[in-house]
């Protein structure tokens, strides 16, 4: 008994500091002093035997109070909350009269101590039998030994009563009780790998957390660098044709219209450009918050189509990109945010153009089922293989444009998705290295 208590007591402290295991290590101490003292190995001790025979009668009441705590981490419910107190309480009250009473006294109690015990421990161990009909293996490990345990101390209390008549007293709880510490190591030990096992795996868990915690915040600081430098671009541009423009306006007398035509157009496309950037942040950081609200209403495909391309084409399209148009006839109508979706054609033309030089940018729909599909097909640098699987994520890592410059902030196909998705749609890419783009949408028809 000494030895697993030793055990027990080891495993709390180093691996597990469960009550359970402290409260059966603890009983299993008393248990191992009240071996002692039956054995009559306290001959060998200068105790008195008036001492050796209280200790032996404390030991019960400690051993019942420490079962009963143990027995307390498998209890659940009120009623079993009870008994457990109430065996515990009587404990005490006993364990006084040992202390403080002769031993006549502490004797002739026994038996009344006896009947409450038997009182606890039928619907105690009943109850908790019943509470773990479908146990795990440590508790059906544990309930086997609490099984023997306890029906050998009931057992013993009947045979010390003498309830059927003078036999031979051979009690058997001592017996009991090895196998019961036997079981319960069994279920404290695979208590104890089941809980290291759950502790190994919410420490993985953690980790792999904080890995794309990590991961996330560098993309944001990349993030944050690009726009920095993205928004910089066009407004050096745009001031730079300004002071020029003016320059040219102060000479009348050379002026040339068509220059500062040219120039003005290419001052309102780097607005329109820091435009866009500006409202890509914005709308990621409503989407993030939840207040990227749609307003759908019936509209047609072709005419958003047709609207985004002759307010925005113009202005995007500085690489020199040739725009061709095909749209089936009779497309019928669609339930979407016509601004949303506008907002997605412009973002797809924006990418096209400008990883295009020279090149052809295509716009089509047609209907496919119950679908309407759009696609954006251009001729221009196309997409590394690699970057597919993770285009539409935020921050996504960006590539050379068709100028061969870094554009764009990284959001516009994460909102994109975002949008299409919010009307029940899909959005893929298909892309060649080096042959060009096509990116596909879904609306659903009415």
């Amino acid at each position: 008994f000494m030895c697993a208590a030793v055990l027990l007591l080891g495993i709390y402290l180093l691996l597990s500091r469960t009550k359970a295991t402290l409260y059966f290590a603890l009983a299993c101490v008393v248990m191992a002093l009240r071996e002692c003292l039956q054995s009559q190995a306290w001959t060998y001790f200068p105790i008195n035997g008036n001492l050796s025979f209280m200790l032996e009668y404390l030991s019960v009441v400690l051993l019942t109070v420490f079962l009963s705590l143990y027995l307390g981490q498998y209890a659940i419910g009120r009623f079993l909350r009870s008994i457990m107190y109430t065996a515990i309480f009587c404990s005490c009250v006993y364990g006084a009269c040992v202390l403080f009473g002769d031993s006549i006294f502490y004797t002739s109690v026994l038996k009344y101590y006896q009947i409450l015990l038997v009182l606890c421990i039928v619907p105690g161990i009943a109850g908790l039998f019943w509470n773990m009909r479908n146990p795990t293996k440590e508790q059906g490990a544990a309930i086997y030994g609490i099984a023997v345990f306890f029906l050998a101390a009931l057992s013993d209390i009947l045979m010390y009563s003498d309830i059927f008549g003078d036999g031979p007293n051979a009690p058997i709880s001592e017996i009991a009780m090895l196998v019961f510490m036997l079981a319960q190591t069994v279920s404290l030990f695979l208590m104890n790998n089941r809980v290291l096992a759950e502790a190994k795996e919410a420490e993985q868990k953690l980790e792999t957390e904080k890995n794309a915690l990590e991961i996330l915040n560098r993309m944001k600081t990349e993030f944050l660098g690009n726009v920095s430098h993205e928004l910089k671009t066009p407004l050096t541009v745009m001031s730079g044709y300004a002071q020029t423009t003016k320059q040219l306006a102060q000479q009348p007398d050379t002026l040339d219209s068509a220059e500062v035509s040219r120039r003005m157009t290419l001052i309102s496309s780097e607005a329109e450009r820091l435009s866009l950037m500006v409202r890509q942040v914005l709308d990621v950081t409503r989407m993030e918050e939840g207040r990227m609200a749609m307003e759908p209403v019936r509209c047609y495909a072709d005419e958003i189509i047709h609207a985004a391309i002759e307010t925005h084409y113009p202005i995007l399209n500085k690489n020199h990109n040739r725009l061709e148009i095909r749209i089936e006839s009779g497309l019928p109508a669609v339930s979407a945010d016509p601004a949303r979706i506008s907002q997605v054609i412009v973002n797809l033309i924006s990418n096209a153009v400008r990883f295009s030089a020279n090149g052809l940018i295509t716009v089509s729909a047609r209907r496919e089922g119950s679908n309407i599909t759009v696609c954006v097909e251009d001729t221009g640098t196309g997409i590394n293989p690699e970057r597919l699987p993770r285009i539409f994520e935020r921050y996504s890592q960006k590539q050379k444009s068709g100028g061969g410059q870094d554009t764009g902030t990284g959001l516009g196909l994460y909102i994109c998705k975002h949008i299409v998705e919010q009307h029940g749609g899909a959005i893929w890419i298909e892309s060649e290295e080096g042959r060009g783009t096509s990116v596909f949408f879904t609306l659903p028809v009415l």
